[in-house]
């Protein structure tokens, strides 16, 4: 009986362990892809005001929603 005890010990401390390492990665994983997803709207954001100042008063610089550059 103190066997099989301490083996669920031993059983439930391995769980714990892998438990913490996969939420330990999961928070990195969110950390890095939270990252690329700034830099990337921030570089649409440049991208944007970049083509504004190339362009002249009246030009009719008009950003929408094209279903073409979200469609994949």
């Amino acid at each position: 009986m103190n066997n099989n005890l301490a083996l669920n010990k031993s059983y439930i401390s391995l769980l714990e362990e892998i438990k913490q390492t996969f939420q330990h990665s999961r928070l990195k994983a969110a950390i890095v892809v939270n990252r690329e997803l700034l830099q990337f709207y921030w570089e649409v954001g440049n991208l944007i005001i970049q083509k504004q100042q190339q362009s002249s008063w009246g030009d009719k610089l008009k950003f929408s929603r094209d279903k073409r550059f979200f469609k994949d």
